[in-house]
């Protein structure tokens, strides 16, 4: 586990994010394990918004676009 994972836990325990957020990224890494990129980015934008200061869906999101093709903007 790296420095970023350790920390993002940490965060985690001491600001959890909204059960909202943590169901929708769930549900969004198992759509983009699957292949549903598209709706892995709706459900990834979706956990963004309620929870825009975690680090998870922002990752997500990124892997995402990377998925898609669209690297340029998972850089960004």
């Amino acid at each position: 586990m790296g420095l970023v994972d350790r920390f993002e836990r940490l965060l985690d325990r001491i600001m959890p994010p909204p059960d909202e957020a943590v169901r929708a990224l769930r549900r969004a890494e198992a759509l983009l394990a699957r292949g549903d990129v598209r709706a892995a980015l709706s459900l990834a934008a979706e956990a963004r918004r309620v929870a825009p200061g975690w680090l998870a869906p922002w990752v997500l999101w990124s892997d995402a676009l990377a998925a898609d093709g669209q690297s340029a903007e998972a850089l960004r």
